[in-house]
């Protein structure tokens, strides 16, 4: 008995289709084609040294130690900072437009893009130590420390605790930290001396009530 040449099924001599898989007899003829067709959806990311897959945020290839995306390095944290240096010296960024610049810039994926990020915001914080301490300095000594935060975070998915990440993250802290220090230790003595401003004026109503 003839078999089927798409599913291997025995049918009867004569037969025009596979009772099977209704495939016809005569697959040449009818054009029919056994083989399994594939079919990709996405993109499948491979290494272009060692040509191992790769996972959609992979930084290294785990396979050979690649960095990737080297193509990309810096680009992004220069646009930032011009970005940044056009809207302070022609002064039309606001606020809040500067914020949401900072908050929302994008973060390549390499290593090397990762850790300038870092010392970008690190040199920004280091330069504001030596800038009078405000209520705006601390705005936006948190906004820059929250920036690093999520940089900090995306790359201990992707950089699994990368010793130079680790170091500059740190030091961002201690600049944070400091610059805050000084902030709350400003606030403390504006607050003392108001109260003795206040009791100095108590006393002072005391001792002209007293007078009568």
């Amino acid at each position: 008995m003839p078999k089927c040449k798409a599913c291997g099924e025995e049918f009867a001599e004569g037969s025009k289709y596979c009772p099977a898989c209704g495939a016809a007899a005569d697959s040449t003829e009818q054009g029919y084609s056994s083989t399994r067709k594939q079919v990709f959806v996405g993109e499948v990311r491979k290494c272009p040294s060692c040509g191992s897959e790769l996972q959609s945020l992979a930084a290294i290839c785990p396979t050979c130690g690649y960095e990737l995306n080297s193509g990309k390095l810096n680009s992004s944290v220069r646009k930032l900072a011009e970005l940044l240096e056009d809207g302070e010296k022609w002064g039309y960024l606001t606020r809040e437009r500067k914020t949401n610049m900072i908050e929302t810039h994008p973060i390549p994926n390499d290593k090397e893009s990762i850790v300038e990020f870092l010392y970008y915001i690190k040199m920004r914080l280091a330069a504001m130590t030596n800038d009078k301490i405000t209520g705006d300095l601390a705005y936006w000594n948190t906004v820059w420390k929250m920036k690093a935060d999520n940089i900090y975070q995306k790359a201990q998915v992707i950089l699994k605790n990368d010793p130079m990440v680790e170091q500059v993250y740190k030091e961002i802290c201690g600049i944070f930290d400091s610059i805050k220090a000084k902030y709350t230790r400003k606030k403390i003595v504006r607050l003392i001396v108001g109260l003795a401003a206040l009791a100095g004026l108590g006393f002072l109503i005391y001792l002209w009530i007293k007078s009568f």
